[in-house]
């Protein structure tokens, strides 16, 4: 930015902050000798004026991506509250990807004043179990920055007293906005992530609080990540008034790339004609991400390679389906999406359940791959090629498990209310079990044949429907860029900021005589295999083998060999444990091991704590 911007930057933020309005500021601007403004002053002005949803244009009324830009945002005190589950590196899914690309953006903003808090999961993982006794809280490394990690005690505890001017919440989960709205802040925003978390509406999966709707209607912003969704949020809160904004993951630049030179700009084009790109990709192949037409497809179509790529989305039986089929090849995910979709000559996205904004759909044609998706909510806001989005009479209704033939999503929405019954889980996953060994009928399937097969025939449809899917994404991204920068503006506007000369989080926590411990990712993690209360299959010693505790101050006995059974006893650093079978490296302790256990809780201990990052926990005398 040269002088006379700076000048011009300065002004504007002073006439904003005195309360200018839109012709004030074209009446300097025109005074200034400025036909048009520069993408740095347009940020500055949509800062304080906000344009509507669907208005993505300049004062000026033209669109214009906004570059990055130093912002009195970067005053901000700013507090990121999530779960462990979002650091641990196990999730390829949507909501972790843009959570992560969320914050990112944020610390770009904020800098130092950006403070990252995460509660660790349910059940604990190990690792964390182990290094948080004494109601301590632990540091985790994380891509130059720090974690604060610990249970919602002993983080409320360790945050007491600190001021916040805006806590984000990573989901609406109820446990984590509660926390979020118990620190001290000046406003407080939630991202919503899917139709099924709100304690309200046709999809909700749990039992709905009073307290959890209380929670969401005194969030200053529910930020959706879509306009379908948020509409969502608001005609079925029975709250009047919800406040909820989309916030699309172009918003705060999360397909742009950072380039070698420190710049960030968007992937380039890539070629799907040619023969590198082989597969007509589906990503996490399950009954919700249209597994059943996928299978249909591969079915009718042998002579044309498919790939499926499996997440966490996919499940064991989803897996088996998959398994023997000559034309599906499976791919396994990488944290670089460029390295499916140079595989990809057109992304499936047949998605039947109820879908936001897919990131995958537009990662593929911001880079000229044609993606072939349903019209389920909110996809066709991911898919802007409307000659590439399919009317599907299929469903899957998320929260009962089940695939509905004939149905809509909006019919099934209308259908179930706004209170519909509630399943017990052993129902839905029969349901799900039946789910997931269904293939589309011919009249569901033919709708998705129509129109990818013009695309896979003809090189010369091909292109054409690639350059227009690279044309219209690029340009929704581009005009969305840096709208997370925006609101951030218009709050440091608003704000009297209380970043300015406060000391930094640990140093904060050493003065007040906060312990907390150095954590890494395999503490987060949860990576052994669960168990069966009793399994089947085990090495039984033949007299008991006797083992000393040697982790301090303890180690905890479970019902099973498995990190998430549940916790039955402790052993305390020196005593000694008769066991009487391994399985896994766990040892099952003997019936009469410790008083008052009989042989129907029999208890395991887990011997070698290496892959958790906590050394051997129990050595054999």
């Amino acid at each position: 930015m040269n002088t006379a911007d700076l000048h011009l930057t300065a002004k504007l933020q002073y006439m904003l902050s005195h309360g200018a309005d839109t012709r004030d500021l074209h009446e300097f601007l025109k005074a200034s000798g400025i036909g048009k403004l520069g993408p740095r002053l347009s940020l500055i002005c949509r800062a304080r004026e906000r344009p509507a949803a669907d208005s993505l244009h300049t004062l000026e009324g033209r669109p214009l991506p906004i570059l990055p830009v130093e912002l009195p945002s970067a005053r901000l005190s700013v507090a990121l509250v999530g779960h462990s589950g979002y650091f641990s590196g196990l999730s390829y899914g949507g909501a972790t990807r843009a959570s992560l690309s969320l914050i990112r953006e944020l610390r770009r903003q904020c800098g130092d004043n950006l403070e990252l808090v995460a509660l660790a999961q349910r059940p604990m993982p190990e690792g964390l179990v182990y290094k948080l006794i004494d109601a301590r809280v632990g540091t985790l490394p994380w891509e130059g920055s720090f974690i604060l990690v610990g249970d919602e005690e002993s983080l409320a505890n360790a945050l007491k007293g600190r001021q916040y001017d805006l806590v984000i919440s990573l989901t609406i989960e109820e446990s984590v906005l509660r926390f979020a709205h118990s620190l001290s802040s000046n406003c407080i925003w939630a991202m919503a992530h899917n139709y099924y978390l709100p304690p309200f509406g046709p999809f909700c999966r749990v039992t709905p609080t009073a307290e959890h709707v209380q929670l969401l209607h005194s969030t200053n912003c529910i930020l959706s990540p879509c306009q379908h969704h948020a509409d969502f949020l608001q005609r079925w809160c029975p709250v009047p008034s919800l406040r909820v904004e989309p916030l699309f993951a172009a918003d705060y630049n999360y397909f742009h790339l950072r380039q070698p030179d420190g710049t960030i700009g968007l992937p380039p084009s890539m070629r799907p004609w040619e023969c590198t790109h082989r597969f007509v990709t589906l990503v996490s192949p399950c009954p919700a991400k249209g597994l059943s037409v996928l299978l249909a497809l591969a079915e009718r179509n042998p002579s044309i390679d498919f790939a499926a790529v499996p997440t966490q989305w996919t499940d064991e039986l989803s897996r088996n389906m998959l398994a023997g089929r000559t034309n599906i090849t499976v791919l396994e995910p990488h944290e670089d999406v460029g390295v499916i979709l140079g595989r990809t000559r057109v992304l499936l996205a047949p998605s039947l359940w109820q879908e936001c904004c897919p990131l995958i759909v537009m990662e593929a044609t911001l880079r000229g791959v044609p993606c072939v998706s349903s019209d389920v909510f909110g996809v066709p806001e991911a898919n802007k090629n409307t000659n590439l989005v399919v009317p599907t009479s299929l469903c899957f209704d998320h929260a009962r498990g089940l695939l509905l033939h004939g149905t809509t999503n909006a019919e099934l929405e209308q259908k179930l209310g706004r209170k519909p019954p509630l399943i017990s889980s052993r129902d839905r996953k029969q349901n799900f079990a039946r789910a997931v060994r269904e293939i589309a009928l011919e009249d569901e399937v033919a709708p998705f044949e129509n129109v990818l097969l013009p695309l896979l025939r003809d090189e010369e449809i091909l292109r054409r429907e690639s350059s227009k899917c690279r044309s219209l994404s690029v340009d929704f991204a581009e005009a969305r860029q840096d709208n997370l920068a925006a609101m951030l503006h218009a709050l440091a506007l608003d704000l009297p900021c209380s970043a300015v000369d406060r000391p930094g989080l640990l140093d904060s926590l050493s003065n007040r005589g906060i312990k907390f411990v150095q954590l890494n990712i395999c503490d987060l993690q949860q990576q052994l295999p669960a168990g069966s209360a009793e399994p089947p299959l085990h090495k039984h010693f033949s007299s008991p083998a006797c083992y000393r505790v040697l982790h301090r101050p303890y180690v905890l006995l479970r019902a099973a060999p498995s990190v998430m059974a549940e916790v039955l006893s402790i052993a305390p650093h020196g005593q000694s444990l008769y066991c009487d079978a391994e399985l896994n490296g766990w040892v099952r302790l003997s019936a009469t091991a410790l008083e008052g256990h009989g042989a129907i809780r029999r208890m395991w201990a887990l011997v070698d704590g290496a892959a958790l990052g906590l050394g051997l926990l129990l050595q054999l005398l």
